[in-house]
């Protein structure tokens, strides 16, 4: 069973570390050097874990290395999987399943959650367009004139823009979730929780991610 072999690559893999990898890479063509970078390195072939698919194209080195590079534990594959090769989608996406059954899956779900708010917030700013829209919408959406005013005349850097605590309060989490968006990382939460209720009723063996 698929599930099982990803359990049993886990396991393998988590012998050999001491904390989830907080990143992962994949490092394709010309991208191998990449993993010299990486501090305290602990290198595992990818033919010593289990059901791990074998990388077969030149210059693909074909390790799993867990270490650390600027301040954050990574887990990256040196060389990666072609459908050309003759794997199926279960065999190339089978590492990177791997890798969310080790990490710490609340951490990317916030990531995640932090993204599709940011990008949602400059779609609805670039949609106001000229600044006196704009202050209408962050008005309505209950900030006070003067920092509404304020804030609607910083130009037109999206990015930049709606990271200011004006536009965050105004496109709250709270807000966009009315408007339906679902969040991540609450869906998640939910999820497990779940599973974890059915482990506990049906008493199953298997280690629930």
């Amino acid at each position: 069973m698929f599930y099982d072999d990803v359990m049993e690559a886990k396991s393998y893999i988590q012998l050999h570390i001491n904390k989830a990898p907080e990143v992962g890479m994949i490092l394709g063509s010309g991208l191998g050097q990449l993993s010299e970078q990486i501090e305290h390195p602990i290198t595992l072939p990818y033919d010593s874990i289990p059901h791990f698919p074998i990388s077969r194209v030149a210059g693909h080195e074909g390790n799993l290395i867990i270490g650390e590079m600027h301040g954050k534990s990574v887990m990256v594959m040196q060389g990666r999987f072609h459908y050309f090769e003759g794997y199926d989608m279960k065999e190339i996406t089978f590492p990177v399943i791997n890798y969310y059954s080790i990490c710490n899956m609340k951490t990317h779900m916030t990531r995640i959650d932090e993204h599709l708010r940011t990008r949602l917030r400059v779609i609805i700013w670039k949609q106001w367009k000229v600044p006196s829209k704009r202050q209408w919408g962050l008005q309505k959406l209950g900030i006070r004139k003067d920092r509404a005013r304020q804030t609607s005349y910083m130009g037109d850097h999206y990015q930049w823009v709606v990271t200011k605590t004006c536009v965050v309060r105004a496109i709250s989490k709270e807000k966009l979730a009315q408007k339906g968006l679902v969040s991540c990382l609450d869906y998640y939460i939910e999820r497990h929780a779940l599973k974890l209720k059915r482990t506990a009723v049906y008493g199953t063996v298997r280690t629930v991610v």
